[in-house]
């Protein structure tokens, strides 16, 4: 599409240099709050064999193993394609028990306050398995929907803790690092979501502990056709919610010890989405028809399970989610933003607020997109059009501005009438207001405006980002 970018606040005008952090020379480790920590270099065996037997974590000593010789995993020893670290590896349905360790449940059990609990996994799916599920760490029971699950194509399901795509590819293959972490904040009934930097992973449930039944790495134990298949290392459980910087420090090591490239090796910049509606989990949703390479730098705060997040917690996370992010990517950020439907009272002096508290936590020069409110079946929200005229005049805190609501198909009132019937228009791809490739397009034009600074076709876009 040739539509002409319009909406650049004057920091876009007067574009300047983007400023990055440097990143740490020797990756560093995350030590504080970890209570459990199994660790590949402490398993032993016979290489290429069943593994039978028991695998200590280095801090409380909790054991972690398998007598059914029928579901051990086998032990790969010095695994080439994990940096010559040893691994174990599943076909679907083998896995380790580790019962019910008293350091897991009070972990587990911070997910309903503002300590919050974080759990780190480590794994490679073989390359070219295509399906819907692989269960990475479950309770042997999944009537309280408390699995993590790796899935090719359902991201957002609720009975999945947390869910994997690769953006846009059937195929599952390649080297994580899942990071899933889980925080109430005061005055708050919303859970801060997951995240994971070479795929995308959310939150989409509860992590509190479950009430009776094992706990299970490698597999989901209530149905074997449900495990991943490919290897499972490193487990480790914090008894808090690590930072988005933490996150990315972690990340860094991980790849270092299993010899894995940086996932933002290579990359112009490093994109944060920070919202609810803009940046909704679902397969088809924006954030990843625009992230459709497969290989994207970008993480979102956003959280489907629970859709009461509004502007102020926004606000009040800014300190969590973005200090020293980019001094751990050592790349300059990109920050798209939306929400408007969850917050009440007045919604403009919220987003205001939100906006100024960022632009200051952010690096000077952090490009700034925003899109405004639209339709999405608040039909008579009389509120919204106020909104958007004070949004689209309070240029000192956006750079870029998407004006969603001016769209004919997208933005008048009762143009996609969720709560009143389909999506309807050629913006919509289907009935539930995922995008086609036209309202893909729409907001891509504006994402060029905010990257113009780079000249890398990085998300797949079709074009250079000019």
């Amino acid at each position: 599409m040739n539509r002409p970018l319009y909406g650049f606040g004057p920091a876009r005008a007067a574009r300047r240099q983007l400023a990055g952090g440097t990143p740490t020379p020797t990756p560093t480790d995350v030590r504080d709050g970890l209570v459990l920590d199994w660790d590949v270099d402490d398993l032993t065996g016979t290489p290429d064999a069943p593994y039978s037997g028991i695998w200590l974590d280095r801090v409380a000593g909790a054991p972690m193993s398998n007598s059914d010789s029928i579901s051990q995993p086998t032990l790969r020893s010095a695994f080439a394609d994990l940096g010559g670290r040893n691994a174990l590896y599943t076909a679907g349905g083998r896995h380790l028990v580790m019962g019910r360790p008293t350091a897991l449940l009070d972990a587990l059990a911070n997910n309903n306050n503002a300590t919050g609990c974080t759990l780190v996994m480590i794994c490679r799916l073989t390359p070219g398995v295509t399906g819907q599920w692989h269960a990475l760490f479950s309770p042997s029971s999944n009537s309280d929907n408390r699995n993590v699950v790796m899935s090719a194509s359902h991201v957002g399901q609720p009975n999945a803790l947390t869910d994997v795509s690769l953006v846009g590819s059937p195929a599952i293959g390649g080297f994580y690092v899942v990071i899933m972490r889980s925080r109430t904040p005061p005055g708050s009934s919303n859970r801060q979501c997951s995240m994971m930097y070479n795929g995308h992973v959310v939150n989409t449930n509860t992590m509190a502990p479950h009430a009776s039944a094992d706990y299970r790495y490698g597999a989901a134990s209530y149905n074997s056709n449900y495990g991943i298949i490919g290897e499972f290392a490193d487990l480790r459980v914090y008894n808090r919610a690590i930072s988005n910087a933490e996150a990315l420090r972690l990340t860094k090591y991980f790849c270092h010890k299993f010899g894995q490239p940086l996932p933002w090796a290579g990359a112009p910049y490093y994109a944060i989405f920070d919202g609810d509606s803009y940046s909704s989990l679902s397969a088809n949703n924006w954030v990843l028809k625009l992230a459709r390479t497969g290989h994207v730098p970008w993480y979102s705060m956003a959280n489907v399970a629970n859709p009461s997040r509004n502007i102020d917690q926004m606000e009040a996370m800014i300190p969590w989610n973005f200090t020293g992010v980019a001094e751990e990517v050592g790349l300059p950020l990109l920050v798209a933003t939306q929400e408007y439907y969850n917050q009440g009272g007045d919604k403009l002096a919220a987003m205001q607020r939100y906006l100024g508290t960022l632009r200051a936590a952010l690096p000077s020069g952090t490009p700034i997109m925003v899109m405004d409110a639209w339709d999405n079946g608040q039909v008579g929200d009389t509120a919204r059009a106020p909104y958007n005229a004070g949004l689209a005049t309070s240029t000192d805190l956006w750079d870029v501005l998407v004006p969603i609501s001016a769209t004919t198909e997208m933005g008048v009132e009762g143009a996609c009438p969720e709560a009143g019937g389909d999506y309807t228009g050629s913006y919509f791809g289907d009935a539930v207001g995922h995008p086609s490739g036209l309202g893909t397009s729409f907001v891509a034009d504006y994402w060029r405006g905010a990257a113009a600074g780079y000249t890398t076709d990085y998300w797949g876009l079709g074009e250079a980002l000019l």
